[in-house]
């Protein structure tokens, strides 16, 4: 995965304003290869939750180039609260990775409307994944409806 250099979404650029702090989602949601082999939706051994990665000099190269959407701009809520960790691919993918325990959470207003918002840019589709299991593609190409308040 690379760094995107020009925005996906108009006025999404790195924000000062939005550390990592004590969020650790991606260390848990996101799958990493070889040398870590690290699964999605498990903590990585390298990670001290809630603090950061204790090897985060020497984290493999596919930590080191991660675009993580919220960092962008892209998206309202931290990923540590949302449960969800918005990873974008390239100018016209994306991948929602979505906490098993809380397996509804991008179906929230914020992350659908988050969608119709990504539709109206260069990205074509979005892949959901929702733990380790259950992956759902939402293709541009189809028109959305707009969403719906959800009563929680």
């Amino acid at each position: 995965m690379a760094i995107i250099e020009k925005p996906i979404i108009p006025g999404a650029h790195l924000r000062k304003e939005r550390p990592c702090g004590d969020c650790t989602m991606c260390c848990k949601l996101i799958g990493v290869g070889p040398p870590l082999d690290k699964p999605m939706n498990r903590w990585c051994e390298h990670c001290d939750i809630g603090k950061g990665c204790k090897i985060y000099s020497d984290r493999p190269e596919e930590c080191k180039t991660f675009y993580c959407g919220w960092k962008y701009g892209i998206g309202e809520t931290r990923p540590d609260k949302s449960k969800v960790v918005i990873g974008i691919v390239d100018e016209e993918n994306s991948a929602f990775y979505v906490d098993a325990g809380r397996p509804n959470a991008w179906k929230e207003p914020e992350f659908r409307e988050l969608l119709m918002t990504l539709s109206k840019t260069t990205m074509k589709r979005v892949t959901i994944v929702v733990g380790n299991r259950r992956r759902q593609q939402v293709d541009f190409k189809k028109p959305l409806e707009r969403p719906q308040r959800s009563a929680l």
